[in-house]
């Protein structure tokens, strides 16, 4: 074979394989939204709430919503497990299909200061992942050849969050959210010990967020605020193709993102809706997998994030709670977005967020304890979605995602 047929038969290797396994193997993302919310709270309504997240989780989605505890200390702890199944099938190539387990941890402690003055810190580990694909076989025309794949990754949330009653109605606050990535990746073909990709790649960065809680009546009105944020990634990767280090280190970005949500009460039922609006389209630079970038014609697209739920509560401090959610994914099928070397490369490919999804969630709460001053949440999330790229190029297909999600939160009332 010459050195331009070995060079094509490469490309399309890695362009159907390697953006596919490396991160479909671990649910959640560093970038704009994970795959599951943290806290148990979350995950009963199906997505991150602004609107009903509490204590710890506040500190990550409603900094306001510190100010609505009860004074004193307040332990958070929530752990739990999910399953991720995700499938991809090329018109050429055989179905591939993987499944994959991780538990999930939600940990903080929040508390009141004085003067109408609440604080909260959080740790929410996204993802902690090793996986190794023995080999994939796959048949480009040239034969079937598998490919080796090794990956490691690390994404970890971090929050310090301060929340202030302003009047019986409003609270206000402010957090300082943290994230650390880091992902390592080698992939050769088998047989061969030359790696067509050996990468190690980290970054960290901090971003503000600001919320609002208004109370009137049987009404309450939440609004949050997150700006967008410019990530750099430091360390090298070699590949076939070009050779990246610090000198010209990949770029990416978090997009803004404004949260709102209403609840009604009526009795003993509560409604309530939660809004969260990511403007992906004013940052058109973006990173997959550190094997390619979009252009600056690639398509992104603003997406708004939207769940109802409905909570029966049975007793003073015991819920029902039953929702639905709609998570649309922000790249398009344009005529960029399915060009081989451009987006399909890169943002999107072979990940939960590349995929618009549909979420069912459930959960209840139970307190107990002196006063039933400390409870327990069960949630049960689950979320699924499929997408096809009709056009032509080396990315297009059928792709479909599936997570189930069950944890448990407990929150301790001093």
């Amino acid at each position: 074979m010459n050195f331009n047929g070995w060079n094509l038969l490469i490309r399309q290797r890695m362009a159907v394989l390697l953006p596919l396994v490396l991160v479909m193997l671990v649910p959640g993302l560093a970038h704009g939204q994970g795959a599951f919310p943290a806290g148990g709270e979350n995950k009963a309504r199906g997505m991150e709430s602004p609107l009903a997240s509490r204590r710890a989780s506040a500190v990550l989605y409603n900094p306001a919503n510190l100010a609505l505890a009860p004074e004193g200390g307040h332990p958070y702890l929530e752990i739990g497990y999910a399953s991720v199944d995700y499938s991809y099938e090329h018109p050429r190539f055989d179905q591939v299909v993987v499944r994959s387990t991780t538990p999930t941890a939600t940990v903080g402690y929040s508390s009141s200061y004085r003067d109408g003055i609440y604080w909260g810190v959080v740790l929410f580990p996204e993802q902690s992942a090793k996986m190794q694909a023995p080999g994939l076989p796959q048949d480009f025309g040239q034969g079937a050849s598998p490919l080796e794949m090794r990956e490691r990754r690390q994404v970890l949330h971090s929050g310090l969050g301060l929340g202030y009653k302003v009047s019986r109605r409003l609270q206000l606050g402010l957090s300082v959210l943290g994230t650390y990535e880091r992902n390592q990746v080698e992939s050769n073909v088998d047989g061969s010990d030359e790696n067509l990709v050996d990468a190690d790649y980290k970054t960290q960065y901090f971003r503000p967020r600001f919320g609002a809680h208004y109370t009137k009546g049987h009404v309450r009105m939440v609004a949050t605020f997150m700006p967008q944020h410019r990530v750099t990634y430091a360390g090298r990767s070699v590949t076939t193709f070009n050779i990246n280090d610090d000198d010209a280190p990949p770029r990416s970005f978090e997009p803004a993102v404004v949260g709102a949500g209403v609840a009604y009460k009526v009795k003993r039922w509560v409604g309530q809706t939660d809004l969260n609006y990511r403007q992906w389209s004013k940052g058109r630079r973006s990173m997959r997998s550190f094997l390619a970038e979009d252009s600056q014609e690639a398509d992104l697209k603003d997406t708004l994030e939207r769940g109802l739920s409905l909570a029966y509560r049975y007793d003073v401090a015991n819920k029902l709670i039953v929702a639905a959610a709609q998570s649309p994914s922000p790249w398009g099928i344009g005529a960029a977005a399915d060009a081989a070397t451009g987006a399909r490369e890169g943002a999107g490919f072979g990940d939960v967020e590349g995929i618009s999804r549909n979420t069912l969630a459930a959960g209840v709460t139970h307190a107990f304890g002196p006063k039933e001053r400390q409870s327990v949440t069960l949630a049960a999330f689950h979320s699924r979605g499929v997408r096809e790229v009709p056009a032509s190029g080396d990315n297009v297909g059928y792709y479909q995602v599936g997570m189930t999600v069950l944890s448990s939160t407990v929150m301790i009332d001093f």
